[in-house]
């Protein structure tokens, strides 16, 4: 199929997160001096969500279908029925579902993108989801599990059935010894995350810490594509003997400068993140770190129709 769709779709969203945000922070753990930061007993509760463009998700499937038709032999130039803008304005292209409680972490991704169906005879569009998920203990290890990518469901010629992987992790996932240093954030601003809730961006946390270094600090200009995340003032770091995971309440930046991925605003969707359910303190079912929540969530419907997700 379209190598172009792959490009497309192929990258994890969590590959940006942990190159973008954890790295980034690793390099702010205090120095010498600095108050270690204890384990986090608190359980916490992250659901976030991103959208794309309306103008750049028309872009990306008006060049799938083409591409559909090419392949099916189907004339040029028959108009698109793209859903209504109001449906992918509202359309969750990333939406990730996260849990912590002291050793015990889940998270639950999902990517998603609206392509023509090489199953329809006329590339009727449908909603491909995209699904990865691990839960269990990060310094004993876990289960991990994925869905078949968009690319491979909906490869133009030799489309595959979905399909669900599942496979143990051992861990340790992440580092699980060592003292973890608490982040100075006297001073710098807050940002509403909505939910009652604060943060301050990784830009300003990174800038503080070179600036004491005698490097000039420079924040996030308004008119880059950066890649920033704002991160919970209550806890920035979610920490577990020695293992850190940041906790992420919202994102911002843009992907205009890179025409592939405009075209897909999948990276768009995954930048732009809001909280849109938060909990600090309130009890998580156990059932939620469990193999069985894993594999219900990684078992829903790969191929819905457009306007059947949040």
């Amino acid at each position: 199929m379209n190598s172009l769709f792959r490009r497309r779709t192929a990258p994890s969203p969590g590959r940006l997160a942990g190159a973008a945000l954890v790295a980034s922070l690793a390099s702010l753990a205090g120095p010498a001096g600095a108050a270690d930061a204890p384990n986090s007993p608190r359980p916490i509760h992250v659901h976030r969500l991103g959208e794309g463009r309306v103008d750049a998700m028309k872009e990306g499937i008006t060049v799938l279908v083409e591409s559909c038709r090419m392949v099916k032999g189907l004339p040029d130039g028959a108009p698109i029925l793209f859903p209504p803008d109001g449906v992918l304005a509202k359309l969750a292209l990333y939406e990730i579902d996260e849990y912590f409680d002291g050793e015990q972490w889940a998270s639950y991704q999902t990517v998603r993108t609206v392509a023509p169906d090489p199953r329809s005879a006329t590339c009727e569009l449908k909603l491909v989801h995209q699904r990865t998920a691990w839960v269990g203990r990060v310094c004993s290890g876990g289960t991990k599990g994925r869905t078949r990518s968009a690319g491979e469901l909906f490869d133009f010629r030799h489309p595959l059935p979905p399909k669900v992987d599942i496979e143990a992790d051992p861990g340790p996932h992440g580092s699980c010894d060592g003292h973890v240093h608490a982040y100075d954030l006297d001073g710098l601003p807050r940002e509403d995350a909505g939910e009652g809730r604060q943060c301050v961006w990784n830009s300003a946390l990174l800038g503080k810490t070179l600036g004491k270094l005698g490097m000039p600090p420079k924040g996030r200009a308004a008119e880059r594509s950066d890649v920033d995340f704002c991160v919970y003032v209550g806890q920035p770091i979610y920490v577990f003997n020695g293992h850190r995971q940041p906790v992420i309440l919202k994102g911002r930046g843009d992907a205009k400068r890179d025409a592939i991925d405009a075209a897909a605003s999948a990276r768009t969707g995954y930048v732009n993140q809001r909280v849109v359910e938060f909990s600090d303190g309130t009890p998580i079912p156990e059932a939620r770190f469990s193999e069985s929540s894993l594999r219900a969530f990684l078992d829903q419907p790969a191929i819905t129709a457009v306007g059947t997700a949040p």
